[in-house]
């Protein structure tokens, strides 16, 4: 964990910030009105990791520091990734491997250096699937919330973790077929709560991909809605993000 700390931090604000670090920095330091209506209408990701770097520029805004929550996250990913594994195969040297794996993957040395959701993204998942796995075994209320609350806060940071949820999911029904005992009015409550707190994410989900055209893959705005989306962000920039001559 030290070893990939320490690579990733070296010479971690070298590169000059890029376009999609600036429009999440530039919004983050709007009001949360205004960041709500970004989202919705521009964005097409979750507010989650928005309010993280929020809350992270009220300690700093310099390009080091708001990559280095990226860094953080993934080296906590890197320990649950680690954890998953063990629990998994039952074999220290197996997880440290697949731990190791992804430490070195390309992917997610360069993830873990942006001012992007995917780092977070990454822990989240992982912690994740490692309470799913948890509570598969132990039937336990507390693996259960863990898995709901780490499952919810996934689905805040990325709509990729759908994928991983909806596989989970499946793998709750399996065990609610074959273990009905484990269905207490304690757990189905946890559940029902965890679902009505995701709605306000599925309805700006909703008003996110209503103007998104499959065939593009843009969003179908018209040239007006952007310049002004653009300006009002510009009213934002901070001297200390502004992109290096050169």
């Amino acid at each position: 964990l030290l070893a990939a700390f320490l690579d990733r931090v070296l010479s971690l604000d070298y590169a000059s910030i890029w376009i999609d670090e600036f429009l999440v920095v530039l919004s983050a330091n709007k009001p949360l009105s205004y960041l709500y209506a970004w989202n919705r209408e521009f964005e097409l990701h979750p507010l989650g990791f928005y309010l993280l770097v929020k809350a992270a520029m009220s300690f700093g805004d310099s390009v080091f520091w708001l990559r280095l929550v990226s860094v953080l996250l993934t080296v906590a990913a890197l320990w649950a990734t680690y954890k998953l594994a063990l629990q998994c195969f039952a074999d220290r040297h197996a997880a440290l491997f697949t731990a190791a794996v992804l430490a070195v993957l390309t992917i997610d040395y360069d993830n873990s250096r942006n001012i992007r959701p995917y780092a977070a993204l990454l822990l989240l998942c992982a912690l994740q699937l490692l309470f799913f796995w948890r509570f598969s075994r132990s039937k336990a209320t507390g693996d259960l919330f863990a898995f709901l609350l780490f499952s919810y806060l996934a689905l805040n940071t990325h709509y990729f973790s759908i994928f991983p949820l909806a596989a989970s999911g499946v793998g709750l029904l399996a065990i609610a077929a074959r273990e009905r005992s484990v269905w207490t009015i304690r757990n189905g409550c946890l559940v029902l709560a965890v679902l009505a707190c995701a709605v306000p994410t599925l309805l700006l989900a909703k008003g996110q991909f209503a103007n998104w055209d499959g065939n593009t893959g843009v969003k179908t705005l018209s040239l007006d809605a952007v310049a002004s989306w653009w300006a009002r962000l510009q009213e934002v920039a901070s001297p200390s993000l502004a992109p290096r001559s050169g």
